[in-house]
């Protein structure tokens, strides 16, 4: 019995000491060969820079539009990574896209990372002394509207609903299902007759509006100055009302509406004016939309989870908006 306790405090003290060696190697690790896991510390992805008004949207390298292009920033730095690499706003008739993987595949010497190694969804990396990675990214909740500014802004009397009532109960005094739709989708307008689709996620957070123009006999969209693109929140922005640092995060057109209608089937189109007259026509579907073709993202699909969705892309003579969202969602399911 004596002889078996002397032999386990032996084994003991021997286990102890390849513990500690272990601990003190570890400890002494230098920073080339410290592994970071995504999930604890993690390098930041690139990203599309942020609208802030004309002067972040730059020239285009190959349609060379003075106001088109987004570029792609470091998700460290927030610097440029190139001039070139960014995305082209007019999908159908540039299609411009090139990517920060394609340019760090053509440029490898340029990459600040190597040795990726992917598992499932956890990707460790091999990084050199790199001071962003001893602070954690936290985070910010997604920016509010007021939500006086979507009560201001209900009405009828865009041209958009103007060109709808041209379509749906022609023959009636008022139409019960343009009532329906405004009512649904919180349909704002301004005082030059455009029309403000608002964004309010599934917890009733308005994120912001988006403000377009419309021709009122053709439906067609005035692309023309005066028929811009324009954003709720930039313009709050523009006015003071809002600070500068706004945290805008889009969301699906309609997305508050899941909750209202638990049941239905989850229709998903690109545009919100495909949504709104689809919407009219076929009531016993749920209608969002992205808000155009590079819009569905996994972040705004994540909403959509556990409900039956029918996506609905744009056609193209090309076919690229049906890739691209097969793409995304064989991505959603996995």
């Amino acid at each position: 019995m004596q002889k078996n306790k002397v032999l386990f405090h032996r084994h003991l003290r021997h286990y102890r000491h390849i513990l500690d060696q272990n601990m003190t190697h570890m400890t002494n690790m230098t920073q080339e060969k410290q592994i970071i896991f995504s999930g604890m510390i993690r390098h930041n992805p690139p990203y599309l820079e942020k609208y802030t008004g004309r002067k972040s949207r730059h020239e285009c390298p190959a349609c060379h539009d003075k106001h088109s292009f987004t570029w792609y920033l470091n998700g460290d730095t927030g610097e440029v990574i190139h001039p070139n690499v960014g995305r082209c706003n007019h999908e159908s008739g540039c299609g411009y896209h090139y990517t920060p993987k394609q340019y760090y595949q053509d440029n490898p010497q340029l990459s600040e990372f190597s040795n990726t190694i992917k598992e499932g969804e956890v990707t460790a990396r091999v990084k050199q002394n790199h001071p962003k990675f001893t602070q954690r990214v936290e985070e910010k909740e997604p920016g509010r509207i007021p939500k006086q500014y979507i009560i201001q802004s209900l009405g009828y009397n865009s041209n958009f609903v103007a060109f709808l009532c041209l379509i749906f109960d022609r023959y009636t005094l008022e139409s019960p299902t343009i009532r329906r739709v405004m009512a649904d989708y919180y349909l704002g307008c301004t005082k030059n007759g455009s029309i403000i689709y608002w964004q309010i996620d599934e917890r009733n957070r308005i994120r912001t509006g988006k403000v377009m123009q419309y021709d009122p006999v053709t439906g067609k969209r005035v692309k023309n100055a005066n028929g811009a693109i324009d954003w709720v929140h930039a313009k709050l922005k523009r006015d003071k009302v809002l600070p500068d640092d706004f945290n805008l995060v889009q969301c699906l057109f309609g997305e508050h509406l899941l909750k209202r209608y638990p049941d239905k089937v989850v229709a998903l189109v690109e545009s919100e004016k495909s949504a709104l007259i689809a919407a009219g026509v076929y009531p016993e579907y749920l209608w969002v939309a992205t808000g155009g073709r590079s819009q569905l993202s996994i972040d705004k699909l994540r909403v959509l989870m556990g409900r039956t969705v029918i996506m609905f892309p744009d056609t193209d003579t090309d076919g690229k908006t049906y890739s691209l969202w097969q793409i995304r969602q064989r991505n959603w399911r996995r």
